[in-house]
């Protein structure tokens, strides 16, 4: 599987790419850093909203990123990476623990690596821009 968006962010070191986001019977399309220094898949608070309206009543935990401590909330969402048209998917991993910010100030989508990109063998090269999985 071939990705080729061609968009890096943070000076030129992250690759991002199109994600979908199923849970609850509700899907959100998230444009997301592909972030093999992160633990886990961290997505910001208007997507909690979305797909956990709920959430501020579940068991709220603290994770550690670069930029500080958050609060969030852990579900499983099925994850669909998608192509450049952002409607074809590439891949699917149907069941991801991913944490959901609560915090209106965080607004980050970082795909991390436990449970997502463990899951299959990516190569990424700097040169291109492509970024494949097997």
């Amino acid at each position: 599987m071939l990705f080729r968006q061609a968009c890096w962010g943070l000076s030129g070191s992250k690759k991002k790419i199109w994600l979908r986001l199923t849970a609850n019977d509700t899907t959100i399309r998230v444009f997301s850093i592909f972030d093999t220094g992160a633990e886990y898949c961290v997505f910001p608070s208007h997507i909690t909203d979305v797909l956990f309206p709920d959430s501020r009543d579940g068991k709220i935990s603290k994770i550690q990123g670069v930029g500080g401590e958050i609060d969030v909330v852990a579900h499983y969402v099925k994850v669909d990476f998608l192509d450049d048209n952002e409607r074809d998917v590439l891949l699917t991993i149907p069941k991801v623990r991913a944490y959901f910010a609560l915090d209106k100030d965080y607004d980050l989508s970082l795909i991390g690596v436990l449970g997502c990109l463990d899951q299959f063998n990516w190569k990424l090269s700097y040169k291109t821009g492509d970024l494949s999985a097997s």
